[in-house]
């Protein structure tokens, strides 16, 4: 594989073999661009806390030290639609149990929170209360490293479909769908055509 620099704005990525995914992959995060001023500037520190980061979205974050609850996200005047920006600051806390957040949401001291099925279930039908898609998919896997029988393709095969995945899913509560594929919708693309890594 290799990588180069072709102008100010952009990367050229050339592959060792064809990957018809590939485009899906540089969606992620962990393989945006990094630069190398700054890794180096940094080095081992790059990362750990808001002082060692560069930023070029719309937001600038904070005060994060790598261990604290509690940092902000601020509006980058040097973003290049800042104008198109409505919020000014963002306030992040991590809260330590799911019941903590839950009676910060509630008392209207949280606008998100990531809520457990039996709080989902109560807060249905409150006003003010919308779900958003994450874009994840969560799976089980079975550890066929020592097991002779789990190791044939066929049988691994049978228990996926021997597993009720509406069923499962309705259990957990929320908005869950049963996935058919690896990626989720939100993440296939425009057609939001199936892809399988393997």
């Amino acid at each position: 594989m290799g990588i180069k620099a072709v102008g100010k704005y952009k990367l050229v990525i050339t592959l060792e073999r064809r990957i018809p995914y590939f485009d899906k992959l540089m969606g992620f995060a962990v393989f945006f661009p990094q630069s190398e001023k700054a890794v180096k500037k940094y080095g081992s520190k790059y990362g750990t806390a808001s002082k060692y980061m560069i930023y070029n979205g719309p937001f600038v974050q904070k005060g994060w030290t790598g261990s604290n609850l509690s940092w902000k996200m601020v509006k980058n005047k040097y973003y290049w639609d800042k104008k198109s920006v409505k919020l000014n600051t963002i306030t992040w806390s991590v809260q330590k149990t799911p019941s903590t957040s839950y009676n910060l949401y509630q008392s209207g001291k949280l606008d998100y929170t990531s809520l457990d099925s039996s709080q989902t279930k109560q807060l249905k039908s409150t006003k003010g209360y919308t779900t958003l898609n994450q874009g994840a998919t969560f799976y089980m896997q079975l550890n066929i490293a020592k097991n002779k029988y789990l190791a044939n393709t066929n049988i691994r095969k049978a228990i996926s479909l021997a597993v009720k995945r509406k069923g499962l899913v309705s259990s957990l509560g929320g908005n869950n769908v049963a996935a058919n594929t690896l990626t989720p919708p939100q993440r296939q693309g425009l057609h939001q055509a199936a892809f399988i890594i393997s």
